[in-house]
């Protein structure tokens, strides 16, 4: 992973401008407030997979891969084709998710017919009916923990306001995503501590 991409790096490179602002910008802030609402990992990623295929121009269906103990795990998905997508590129280990964890966080595939990277995964991406792709990572400071990838049917279906509107998307489901897990870490280590004070046989 570069060290160099950190948050400002993204928040420099990505940023939407024009009138349509002050529209995102609302949008934004009923997303967080939705993720905020969610009380186990497992809802804030069904919320943000949801939340993706609604706000970001171009998606028809979106998934999340994370990043459990070094290894790559499919977690939660919109639809049939991204979950198909992600299933084989876990099994095969290789693909824009891997790419996006390890290299760079944004990656942006327009047309799968015409991709040269990740040969195998490609080719069965194009036969489950995939034209093309967008990944982003999934960070906090140098926390890497997973990607957000999004699929749709056609190709070019992702413009710079795709790209824009995903990477803000990805960062602000990357602070809740943090603050949920560790939620749920403090959950579990007091139930732990109950439990083990409870007297024998109760």
């Amino acid at each position: 992973m570069d060290p160099a991409w950190n948050d400002q790096t993204l928040a420099a490179d990505h940023s939407v401008d024009g009138p349509a602002v002050d529209g995102l910008a609302w949008r934004m802030g009923e997303f967080a407030q939705q993720l905020h609402q969610e009380r186990t990992e497992a809802d804030v990623l069904a919320r943000l997979a949801q939340t993706a295929v609604d706000m970001i121009p171009g998606a028809q269906e979106a998934s999340i891969s994370s990043m459990v103990r070094q290894a790559m795990e499919p977690q939660c998905a919109s639809g049939p084709l991204a979950r198909r997508a992600d299933e084989l590129q876990v099994r095969l280990g290789q693909g824009p998710c891997f790419y996006v964890v390890a290299d760079d966080p944004v990656v942006h595939v327009p047309d799968v017919a015409t991709e040269a990277r990740w040969p195998e995964f490609i080719a069965r991406a194009r036969d489950v009916g995939v034209g093309s792709m967008l990944s982003i990572r999934l960070f906090v400071a140098s926390d890497v923990l997973g990607t957000l990838n999004l699929y749709s049917t056609d190709t070019d279906a992702f413009d710079e306001d795709a790209v824009d509107v995903g990477v803000l998307v990805a960062a602000h489901a990357a602070v809740v995503l943090v603050e949920t897990r560790e939620s749920d870490q403090l959950r579990d280590a007091a139930s732990s501590r109950m439990s083990s004070g409870r007297p024998r046989g109760s």
